[in-house]
């Protein structure tokens, strides 16, 4: 999911949110799916030629399925888009980041985002500063302090 974090334009998250959920589905077929007019439509949208309306935005998110929180960043690229500015984009991927993981089980720590710290400690050879993991996760020092303290504590 970290691809669609990366995005920076609604059409870059479309066509990032195809590639992962509906990897062999056709512009015709997804242009269905979200009832929009046509699969040349759906080609503008994903291509960024033309800017998503709130109605077909609206139509997206139910035929794609987009769910919060993925869905407030999207809402927040097209807002984007449309209007020419900045928006909270970047508060809204560090919620998403700080998100718990979806992999539950008693052995793993009861703290939101250890799997992204985790996943940023570096080898076992040369290891990670805390600059490092401050710096892979994008999360501030103060949770990846908390985290690493749940971690050690297994």
């Amino acid at each position: 999911m970290e691809t669609l974090l990366a995005t920076e334009t609604s059409a870059e998250f479309l066509k990032a949110w195809v590639a992962i959920h509906f990897e062999d589905a056709s512009y015709e077929r997804l242009a269905r799916q979200c009832k929009l007019s046509s699969k040349g439509y759906f080609h503008d949208l994903v291509s960024g030629r033309r800017k998503i309306s709130h109605s077909s935005y609206q139509l997206l998110c139910q035929g794609l399925k987009i769910k919060s929180p993925y869905r407030k960043l999207f809402q927040a690229l097209c807002e984007r888009a449309r209007n020419n500015e900045a928006s909270s984009i970047d508060v809204i991927r560090k919620k998403i980041r700080e998100q718990p993981s979806k992999l539950y089980s008693s052995n793993l720590p009861a703290v939101q985002g250890w799997d992204y710290v985790y996943s940023a400690l570096g080898s076992q050879e040369r290891g990670a500063s805390l600059d490092e993991i401050e710096s892979r996760t994008k999360m501030s020092r103060s949770r990846i302090l908390k985290v690493l303290g749940h971690l050690i504590d297994l």
